[in-house]
C-alpha cells in the first residue's frame, strides 16, 4: 500500500498482483484497473509500476494528473524490481542497483533513459512534495539521499541513518518504516518537515509489512494483506492516535496526489482504482483544479499546472453549476474571484484580470500589479483585497475604486498569517500553526482595516469569510462552519 500526496488517495496491489485505486479511506469499494503489477507507485510524476518479470510501466495520462485513472500502460525499457514515483522516478533492480529516470517532462512523461546512481538499495521511496529520498539496503541499513536539487536531481551522496528497517517511506506525514519483525516506526521531527533527517525512531503500536507516508495520513498493509490508515495526525500529534482498518485486500496500495483517489494492486497483479467521494451530499463537477474560487465574477480556478480556468455560465449567476471550463491564457498558482479577479503566480507576482464584463466574462488580459504575495483574497461585495507574502506578512490593497480597480498601494497590517480571507463576515485568517484569527472591527465593515487580531478557538489550515458564515478545513481536510456570527 502506498499513500499519495494529499493522503485521502491510495493505490495498491493484492497478493495476486491485481491493481486497485481508492479515493477516500472511508469509500466502500476499490475500483479495478487493467493490468498486472507486483508494485505500483503514484506521485507527481504519474503512476508507475513493475510486474513479476521486473518489466517497467507508466500509466498514460497520469503525469501531474492523478485525479485521472489513466488510459493504458506504456512499457518502459529496462528492468526494476521496485519503483517509486514522486518528485522524480527512482527504482532498484534485482542486483540492488539504483536508477533515476531522466528526461521526465509534461511533454515526455515516460522520460528518455535510466541513469545509474552509485550505491546499493533493496527498496527506496521518493517524496512528491520535496527533494527527499530514503531507502534501505539488503542488511536493513537506512539511507537518505543528500544533495538533491533541480540542478542535481540525482543528488550527490548518501547519509546513513541509525536503525534497522526493511521498508521505509517519506512524505508530508514524515518518514515511516517497518522492520523485519513488522514493527512500525515514525522518525521524530519529520512530520511536515521532510527535509529533516529527524532525531530518532518512535515505536508505533501495531504490525505492518509495508507502509506509505502521505499528506497527514499513513497507509499500510499487514502480513494478511489487511489495509490500515493512521488517524489523528497533526503537528501536535505527528505520530497519530490510532489505526483504522480499511475494507479490502491489497498487497500494496498508494494514495494519490489529489487526495480523493487511491490505486492498488492485489495478489493476482490486478490493478484497482477508487474514485467515489465519501460524502453523497457533495456533487461532483467535471474537471481538475488544485484551487477554486467563487465570487460575483463567477467561478474561477487553477490546476496543478497553474493553468487558469473560468466556469462558463457562472458570472453573477452562482446558483448555476455552469456548463464547462474555459481555459484562460497565463499561469497562476492561486486565484480569487470576487468584485474582480486576482491571482498570484509561482514567483508570487500579482495580477488582476482586466475587461471582465457580463458580455465578456473571461476578460481581456492580465495586468501585473506591483508587490509580492503568495496568497490573496478579494471580496465580492466591496472593493477589498487582503493577502499574505512568503514571510506570512499581511497586506491590504488601498485605493481600489471603479476608476482604479487595481488600486494604488499596499498597507501592511501587523501580525503573521499564512492564509487570509475577506468577506461580509469580516477578515479571517490562519497562521503557520493553524491557529485561527478574526480581525476585530471588520464584521459587516470590510472597508475597515480593523483594530486587532482576536484568537479564535480551533485549528484550520484554510479559511473563507462569507455572508454571516465562515468556512474552513483543517489539517485532516475536515470541513467546518462558524456558527453564531
Amino acid at each position: 500500500v502506498e499513500a499519495g500526496l494529499s493522503g485521502r488517495q491510495a493505490w495498491g496491489v493484492n497478493s495476486g498482483d491485481s491493481i486497485f485505486l481508492r479515493t477516500q479511506p472511508t469509500d466502500p469499494a476499490w475500483r479495478s484497473v487493467d493490468g498486472l503489477l507486483k508494485v505500483v507507485s503514484v506521485g507527481s510524476r504519474g503512476v508507475w509500476g513493475v510486474n513479476r518479470n521486473d518489466d517497467i510501466f507508466y500509466r498514460s495520462g497520469t503525469y501531474e494528473n492523478l485525479a485521472s485513472s489513466g488510459s493504458g500502460w506504456v512499457k518502459i525499457e529496462g528492468k526494476l524490481k521496485q519503483i517509486s514515483s514522486g518528485h522524480s522516478v527512482w527504482g532498484v533492480n534485482a542486483n540492488d542497483d539504483i536508477f533515476i529516470r531522466q528526461g521526465v517532462t509534461s511533454t515526455n512523461p515516460t522520460g528518455s533513459n535510466w541513469l545509474h546512481v552509485g550505491g546499493k538499495l533493496k527498496q527506496l521511496d521518493v517524496s512528491s512534495t520535496a527533494n527527499q529520498l530514503w531507502g534501505v539496503n539488503s542488511n536493513d541499513n537506512i539511507f537518505r539521499r543528500t544533495g538533491i536539487s533541480t540542478e542535481q536531481p540525482a543528488g550527490t551522496g548518501w547519509e546513513q541513518i541509525e536503525g534497522s528497517l526493511k521498508f521505509v517511506s517519506v512524505g508530508p506525514a514524515g518518514v515511516w518504516g517497518v522492520n523485519s519483525n513488522d514493527d512500525i516506526f515514525y522518525r521524530t521531527g519529520t512530520f511536515g518537515n521532510e527535509a529533516s533527517s529527524g532525531s530518532g525512531w518512535e515505536h508505533i503500536q501495531g504490525k505492518l509489512k509495508q507502509i506509505s507516508s502521505g499528506d497527514n495520513i499513513v497507509w499500510g498493509v499487514n502480513v494478511n494483506d489487511d489495509i490500515f490508515v493512521r488517524e489523528g495526525m497533526s503537528p501536535s500529534t505527528p505520530a497519530g492516535t490510532g489505526w483504522r482498518q480499511i475494507p479490502g485486500k491489497l498487497k500494496q496500495v498508494e494514495a494519490g496526489l489529489s487526495g480523493r483517489q487511491a490505486w492498488g494492486v492485489n495478489s493476482g497483479d490486478s490493478i484497482f482504482l477508487r474514485t467515489q467521494p465519501t460524502d453523497p451530499a457533495w456533487r461532483s463537477v467535471d474537471g481538475l483544479l488544485k484551487f477554486v474560487s467563487v465570487g460575483s465574477r463567477g467561478v474561477w480556478g487553477v490546476n496543478r499546472n497553474d493553468d487558469i480556468f473560468y466556469r462558463s455560465g457562472t458570472f453573477e449567476n452562482l446558483a448555476s453549476s455552469g456548463s464547462g471550463w474555459v481555459k484562460i491564457e497565463g499561469k497562476l498558482k492561486q486565484i480569487s474571484s470576487g468584485h474582480s479577479v486576482w491571482g498570484v503566480n509561482a514567483n508570487d507576482d500579482i495580477f488582476i484580470r482586466q475587461g471582465v464584463t457580463s458580455t465578456n466574462p473571461t476578460g481581456t488580459d492580465w495586468l501585473h500589479v506591483g508587490g509580492k504575495l503568495k496568497q490573496l483574497d478579494v471580496s465580492s461585495t466591496t472593493n477589498q483585497l487582503w493577502g499574505v507574502n512568503s514571510n506570512d506578512n499581511i497586506f491590504r490593497r488601498t485605493g481600489i475604486s471603479t476608476e482604479q480597480p487595481a488600486g494604488t498601494g499596499w498597507e501592511q497590517i501587523e501580525g503573521l498569517l499564512k492564509f487570509v480571507s475577506v468577506g461580509p463576515a469580516g477578515v479571517w485568517g490562519v497562521n503557520s500553526n493553524d491557529d485561527i484569527f478574526y480581525r476585530t472591527g471588520t464584521f459587516g465593515n470590510e472597508a475597515s482595516s480593523g483594530s486587532g487580531w482576536e484568537h479564535i478557538q480551533g485549528k484550520l489550515k484554510q479559511i473563507s469569510s462569507g455572508d454571516n458564515i465562515v468556512w474552513g478545513v483543517n489539517v485532516n481536510d475536515d470541513i467546518f462552519v462558524r456558527e453564531g456570527l
